[in-house]
């Protein structure tokens, strides 16, 4: 008897620990099994992840930091008039950089505090008072696709000293020029036309031809594209009566080129004249004529202006050759 309830216990015990067994081997497996799903997603998402990253772009914009300056030949040119008011050099720099060139001339400034890409009133004041402006081939945007760019900056001064300084005001660095060498005049600038319009004892003539650099149309700036220049020309008028004259339209020949360019359409302008086509002519008035020049190679200013006025059927010649 005690030997049957020996059995039976010891089976009792086998069952208990059997079910035991059995239970945690089906944790452990629903565990296992919950743990390889949640493995599954997680590495499902870091691939999403990976997938929805964009790569970083590299940019080759070369900051001003990265570009340097290379002084060149100047000369100086000083006001014998007494009516300007101030003197100026023309200076060549080099602009070299890793890649393409974008610099503004803002970041350029005298030891008299003048930006040089603030210049345009001292630019007026030389055209105004008859100077040709245009000899100086000077420019006002430093932009090249080129690593390597080259040109000529205005540089107005008016101090007695012996020497002015130009700051570059990113890394402070200076180039100096001495104002005692290469002097010249500023009268040697200046504009004599060959001949002259006279329409109804009004007398229109060339006072100066220029680059501009920075067009606007119907008062929006105007973009020019990389092969495009315009030409500009001023006009001198002076008229000894009331009556009012029209120019119509315009062309300009250059010497040599044999090329034919018709004059922009009133709505063009730059930031120094109004265009004077379709406007009425009165002494004393700044207006000027803009020619877009397609050309890869350099164009003469040379040449002449084949003018119609309004009411009037004779094409008048208009030389622009200066003296």
């Amino acid at each position: 008897m005690a030997k049957k309830r020996q059995v039976k216990t010891s089976r009792l015990i086998l069952v208990i620990f059997g079910s035991i067994l059995a239970a945690l081997i089906v944790v452990a497996g629903v565990y296992g099994i919950s743990r390889l799903i949640s493995d599954i997603i997680d590495d499902d998402n870091n691939n999403n992840s990976e997938q929805n990253v964009e790569p970083v772009k590299p940019t080759e914009d070369v900051s001003t930091n990265d570009i340097e300056i290379i002084k060149g030949d100047y000369k100086v040119y000083e006001d014998d008039t007494d009516k300007l008011g101030f003197n100026f050099l023309v200076a060549e720099l080099t602009f070299k950089a890793e890649n393409s060139i974008n610099f503004d001339l803002n970041k350029l400034q005298t030891s008299e505090k003048v930006n040089l890409g603030d210049v345009d009133k001292y630019l007026n004041k030389l055209t105004d008072n008859g100077y040709n402006i245009s000899k100086l081939n000077i420019t006002s945007k430093i932009q090249s696709q080129e690593n390597k760019y080259t040109c000529y900056v205005f540089i107005p001064y008016t101090t007695d000293s012996i020497t002015l300084g130009v700051y570059n005001l990113i890394d402070t660095s200076r180039i100096d020029y001495d104002l005692t060498k290469n002097v010249n005049v500023v009268t040697s600038l200046k504009v004599e036309t060959e001949e002259a319009i006279v329409i109804d004892e009004t007398s229109i003539s060339v006072l100066g031809s220029y680059e501009a650099d920075m067009m606007f149309h119907n008062d929006e700036q105007y973009p020019l594209a990389g092969n495009v220049r315009v030409y500009a020309f001023s006009l001198n008028i002076n008229s000894v009566d009331a009556k009012t004259n029209v120019i119509e339209s315009a062309q300009f020949i250059p010497d040599g080129s044999g090329n034919t360019y018709k004059a922009l359409d009133e709505g063009y302008k730059d930031s120094s004249f109004e265009n004077v086509i379709n406007k009425e002519l009165h002494e004393g008035d700044r207006y000027a004529l803009y020619f877009e020049i397609y050309s890869a190679n350099d164009v003469s200013y040379d040449g002449k202006l084949i003018v119609r006025f309004k009411n009037n059927d004779k094409l008048v010649e208009l030389s622009t050759t200066m003296q």
